[in-house]
Parts: structure tokens; C-alpha cells; sequence
């Protein structure tokens, strides 16, 4: 069985690697940083004046390679250009912090590749998540006309949008076959 941090510790084991650990729960934020030396985070118990400076110190401080981060208040307005590697220890069913979640990597000045890593144990409502969230990024491209998204989204009725937004399904008793529309 693979622990944190021994996937966390081949990550690193790499010179100059920095990865980013997303956590939606503050006991699981605060064990992991008991158990990842050097690791710093920012979540809701962090203070509001020392979040930025948490950041900078990771962007910019070689020695600092962990940062564990909590999406709805590390998520948004911040920049983690840093990191090569995203851990997603937990996920939210917001997609809004996901999605901000992983802008944070890819603001000006990203010039590796990021990997992104879902840990997921079968049977569990984090597979529930996964799948929730996937819908819900595909119809956002598919409402913004992202280059490759699915274009059938933007042909739903005003009814069956409603539905779809409403229950993460489309109308049982459609006019028209969208057996071929596939949000996940």
C-alpha cells in the first residue's frame, strides 16, 4: 500500500520538485503536516495576513516543496506555478474550488507540465465526486464553446438545461436522442 507520504517522498525525490496536497478536510490537513517535514499550508486556520507570505515562500524557497492547501480558501487568487505535481487527497463537489484549484498551476510563468493525481479507493463516495465533477467541467466547455467539448450542450432546451442543473441528468422523456451526449 502506498502512504502519502511515500508517494509524496518519490515525488520529491527528484531535485527541485514541488508538489501541492488539496485537502478539504482540517484534520487530515493538520495530520499530514505533522507527518510531511517542511510541509507548509494554507487553510482556514491559517491567518489571513500569513496566506500570502505561505505562497511566496513556496514559489520562491527552494527548501519549501510541500504545500498543503484547503481549494476553498487556498483555491482562488493565488499562484502555485511552483509545483510540477497536484495531489487531490480529497475532493469537493463544488467545482468551482476544483477548477480553481488547478488554475492556480497554470498562471503566467508555468513552464512544466503539471501532473494531477486523484486518490480514489473504489466503492466510495469520492468516485460519486469524480464523476459529478467531471460533468460539470465538461458542461462548462461545453457552455463557453471550449475548442473539442461536447457542442450539444449549448442545444439543450431551457427546460432540459434546468434539469440537468438541477439533478446532474438529462430529461428521462426527451423529445430528442441524446443517448450520444456523454457528460462524464
Amino acid at each position: 500500500m502506498l502512504t502519502y507520504s511515500a508517494l509524496i517522498g518519490d515525488i520529491l525525490s527528484v531535485p527541485g520538485r514541488k508538489v501541492i496536497l488539496w485537502s478539504n478536510y482540517i484534520r487530515t490537513i493538520e495530520s499530514l503536516l505533522v507527518r510531511i517535514p517542511g510541509a507548509v499550508a494554507i487553510y482556514g486556520a491559517t491567518p489571513n495576513d500569513e496566506r500570502q507570505e505561505i505562497a511566496r515562500r513556496f514559489q520562491e524557497d527552494a527548501e519549501t516543496r510541500v504545500l498543503i492547501a484547503n481549494p476553498a480558501v487556498a483555491g482562488t487568487g493565488f499562484t502555485f506555478t511552483a509545483a510540477s505535481f497536484t495531489i487531490y487527497e480529497s475532493l469537493s463537489w463544488r467545482y468551482d474550488h476544483y477548477a480553481q484549484s488547478q488554475d492556480c498551476n497554470h498562471r503566467i510563468g508555468q513552464t512544466e507540465p503539471v501532473t494531477y493525481m486523484r486518490l480514489l479507493a473504489a466503492d466510495t463516495i469520492e468516485e460519486a465526486v469524480v464523476i459529478a465533477l467531471e460533468r460539470k467541467s465538461a458542461l462548462a466547455r461545453g457552455l463557453l464553446g471550449d475548442e473539442g467539448a461536447d457542442a450539444s450542450v449549448s442545444q439543450l432546451s431551457q427546460a432540459e438545461m434546468c434539469e440537468l442543473l438541477a439533478y446532474n441528468r438529462l430529461p428521462e422523456n426527451e423529445a430528442t436522442d441524446r443517448s450520444t451526449m456523454v457528460l462524464s
